[in-house]
């Protein structure tokens, strides 16, 4: 058996490696900034930041997100290597790689080891998996599988200790990692086993003083992005919203065909709870369920798959409704739950040609969307023409062009972003941004003052309007500025 393991390992680890080899070649992209790039705590190594505050707050941005483990490793990384995007980009395709065996030491507690080998393979290279492995700031994603997976090994085989450590890093790498301590319930109710309810219980614990520091920590609002939509702040909406999109995550599961990223704009936001494509899709999920209560496995990763998309079903609201990383933990129990269907005499050779063909397209559609990641041109190209009117998309095209230095392309870029969201004041202050560097200081002003009437309270065009009266010499303007703003803020 360990040397059935140890070939299994081997060869999960030289396919990732292949299946990955694009993404070495990729830069830093959108988020990548902001994590890493602009972040004074990632670049002066405070790791005690990363476990006090809020994931951004080095780059200045507020965030609803708290990653101490995924900055540090950020923070170990750029001590060594500074901002080289390759070595960033290796962590997170050996930490997936990681996460895979894990997985498959995980399922092979649970299934014949033919199929533990197939769902851990079909979960390394699922081209889905771009999102996570081949954008940089998508490492938690990596870290929480590799976590999350040897957490419920570690319970499968009883090293209770084991599986509290792993289970509160799992944590630390991203929030969806409290879901394991579900999973860890549906295989304790498994297996039968009255032994695991003290690692439940103490999981259990640990989880609920996380999600009371998170709260602490994190107090951005992220409804505000819905406005006064009836999805902010009715939970069943925003549940049914979920409901009507499943079947797209189960579509780009089995033919991953149209990947981009920025998916929310894809998706119609519902207004009422009663709506009848929706309650079709429950019905057939519970009616599936009851089918699936005389097959043990099946019915146990069927439910963990639903589990794993708990955290973005819309029970709380979040920075997205649809992204295809999402997926992350759920793909290898959707794969799972249809392989036990399977019954060990029918897995032939035609069976293995069909499983072998499928990987093989999936490797070859992987390579294809990590071809759109690695050049951030083609990458907001691609982005844009499926998510048109996507603000963050055209705003972080433009940050793309200033860093490059094409100014009116940035302008460009900033504009088509206002024409969708008017009302924010970002794209403002980054034209503002561009005039100044060409020295139009009387535009940026303009742009600045723009950015501060949309939102009085953006302290960024604030700061850069001082910056931009000192550097002028324009001490008056300064003078009175700096008065009103005093003034506005005091009252």
């Amino acid at each position: 058996m360990a040397n059935k393991q140890s070939v299994v390992f081997f060869l999960l680890l030289v396919i990732g490696l292949i299946t990955y080899f694009p993404s070495v070649f990729g830069t830093f992209l959108w988020d990548d900034y902001d994590f890493i790039v602009d972040n004074i705590y990632v670049q002066t190594m405070q790791i005690d930041k990363f476990f006090t505050a809020q994931a951004t707050e080095g780059a200045g941005r507020l965030s609803n997100y708290y990653r101490p483990i995924q900055f540090t490793i950020y923070a170990i990384l750029y001590a060594i290597v500074g901002p080289n995007p390759l070595f960033f980009h290796l962590a997170n395709i050996f930490i997936h790689i990681g996460a895979a065996i894990t997985l498959f030491a995980f399922l092979s507690q649970l299934t014949r080891v033919l199929f533990a080998f197939i769902v851990s393979l079909l979960f390394l290279v699922h081209p889905i998996q771009t999102e996570a492995v081949s954008y940089i700031s998508g490492l938690s994603d990596p870290l929480v599988g590799f976590f999350g997976f040897a957490t419920l090994y570690a319970f499968m085989i009883r090293r209770h200790l084991l599986a509290i450590a792993l289970f509160l890093f799992a944590l630390l790498s991203k929030e969806s990692g409290i879901v394991m301590l579900g999973i860890l319930i549906l295989l304790t109710i498994y297996r039968s086993s009255k032994q695991s309810l003290y690692t439940l219980f103490i999981c259990s614990f640990i989880a609920f003083f996380y999600l009371l520091y998170h709260g602490t920590i994190n107090v951005m609002d992220m409804g505000n992005a819905f406005g006064n939509h009836p999805y902010r702040i009715n939970i069943f909406i925003r549940i049914a919203t979920f409901l009507s999109i499943l079947h797209e995550y189960i579509l780009l599961l089995v033919l991953p065909r149209d990947l981009f990223y920025d998916r929310d704009f894809s998706v119609e936001l519902l207004t009422t709870p009663w709506h009848v494509p929706s309650m079709i899709v429950l019905l057939f999920i519970g009616v599936i369920c009851s089918v699936l209560l005389k097959y043990r496995l099946s019915l146990l990763a069927y439910l963990s798959f639903f589990l794993a998309l708990a955290p973005f079903s819309g029970i709380i609201i979040i920075n997205g409704i649809m992204y295809e990383h999402f997926l992350y933990l759920a793909i290898p129990f959707f794969f799972l739950c249809v392989l036990s269907l399977f019954p060990s005499k029918r897995t032939d050779t035609r069976f293995s040609f069909f499983v072998f063909m499928f990987i093989c397209l999936l490797i070859a559609r992987s390579w294809i969307r990590q071809y759109d990641w690695i050049d951030p041109i083609r990458f907001y190209h691609q982005t844009i023409s499926n998510a048109p009117n996507s603000f963050r998309a055209h705003n972080n095209f433009g940050l793309e062009y200033l860093r490059m230095e094409k100014y009116q392309e940035a302008i460009e870029s900033f504009q088509r972003a206002i024409v969708f969201y008017p009302s924010l004041p970002n794209a403002y202050h980054n034209i503002a941004t561009v005039f100044m560097k060409q020295k139009k200081h009387q535009n940026a002003e303009r742009y600045f003052q723009k950015a501060i009437q949309e939102d009085p309270e953006f302290g960024y065009s604030y700061a850069a309007l001082i910056n931009l009266y000192r550097e002028t010499n324009q001490e008056e303007k300064l003078k009175r500025f700096i008065e009103e703003t005093r003034k506005k803020f005091a009252d």
